[in-house]
């Protein structure tokens, strides 16, 4: 009986798989090539942290990253973005891993209100963190050359309007 304890799902782990079966559902998660169709939308966004609130709670992208979407993305070893759906960018995100998740999101939520009012949750923003394929860093910084880099590409790619710090 002991082993079926210590074999059993954390609460987090059951978190995880059931929000990865919503976000795939019907869909098969491929790659993407990297740079501006690698996108989340802030409904998107808002999603996953209402989703993890209790787990997040005011912790930063740190925890996120290791406990949140590591482990979201571990079976397909795709980005967040291509997990969930990638969208094309309208925003390019440079922040501080730092900052508190919560306080990150509601601050994305609330420029996509500005931007487009009740359908704030379509306006797509490139986050490194989401965005780029977290099992495959080196790739994604462009093995050397920054001008490959996934950042690069979304910034230069004629579909970033502007840079939200």
């Amino acid at each position: 009986q002991r082993w079926r304890a210590w074999n059993r799902p954390t609460p987090l782990q059951d978190r995880l798989s059931s929000y990865r079966r919503k976000v795939v559902q019907g869909r098969h998660p491929q790659a993407c090539p990297r740079g501006p169709e690698r996108a989340v939308s802030a409904g998107q966004l808002a999603d996953l942290l209402n989703t993890f609130r209790d787990f997040i709670g005011v912790r930063d992208a740190y925890y996120l990253n290791s406990n949140i979407t590591m482990p979201l993305t571990r079976p397909h070893r795709l980005s967040v973005a291509e997990l969930v759906g990638p969208q094309s960018l309208h925003f390019f995100v440079s922040h501080f891993w730092g900052t508190s998740v919560r306080y990150f999101v509601d601050t994305i939520r609330q420029h996509a209100q500005i931007e487009r009012g009740d359908g704030w949750h379509t306006v797509a923003y490139w986050i490194c963190y989401m965005s780029n394929n977290q099992w495959d860093v080196q790739a994604e910084v462009g093995d050397g050359h920054w001008q490959h880099s996934s950042f690069y590409l979304a910034l230069r790619s004629g579909k970033c309007r502007a840079t939200c710090m």
